[in-house]
């Protein structure tokens, strides 16, 4: 996580813990490794069930079970109340390396699943304006433009001279200097 710049403050922050085993209906789905580290995304109890989102990440089939609802907003816990702006991104690792800089965000289940127009609606009372960073691949672009259209968002991408996909991969390229330096190139355009 380091190497994102996300701390031990920030994961605890953001309830993410190191998975030794995982269980699914109650038989063993997969055990941690350190070829292979598991990793789970707490959300708390609802009606009794606890809610996990299971980050594997050097799978390339199965990144991620969950028992969540597809609706639910990573980091939303983690929200103040209201602000100046609130960034959209993709994962919760990007939303955690934004958090390291003091920046509210949240982040949908995937690319493909956006905001209700209800959810929509909460953040557009809460912060004054609302931006979408998702990844520079062509999927991440689509999905932005798209969204744009619909809600009127603010887009805001990583320039593809820095060969990063994402504020977390630039943070990991680059170190916390020069993403900070990215970092206010942007609020200086706001």
């Amino acid at each position: 996580w380091a190497q994102y710049g996300i701390t031990k403050d920030i994961l605890k922050q953001y309830n993410v813990y190191s998975c030794q085993t995982v269980f699914l209906n109650d038989n063993i789905f997969t055990f941690s490794s350190n070829i292979s580290p598991v990793y789970g995304y707490y959300r708390g109890i609802k009606d009794g069930l606890e809610l996990w989102r299971i980050y594997m990440p050097l799978r390339t089939e199965f990144r991620f079970i969950s028992n969540w609802k597809s609706n639910m907003l990573q980091g939303s816990q983690q929200l103040p109340q209201s602000g100046k702006y609130v960034v959209i991104t993709k994962s919760m690792k990007d939303v955690m390396t934004l958090a390291t800089f003091n920046i509210p965000a949240i982040a949908p289940n995937s690319e493909h699943v956006f905001l209700s127009q209800e959810q929509y609606d909460l953040l557009k009372r809460r912060f004054k304006t609302i931006y979408i960073l998702y990844d520079t691949d062509l999927t991440g672009i689509r999905n932005m433009n798209k969204i744009r259209k619909q809600f009127k968002i603010k887009c805001l991408w990583i320039p593809r001279k820095y060969n990063a996909k994402d504020i977390s991969d630039f943070y990991k390229l680059y170190g916390r200097d020069k993403t900070l330096e990215l970092i206010n190139k942007v609020k200086l355009n706001e």
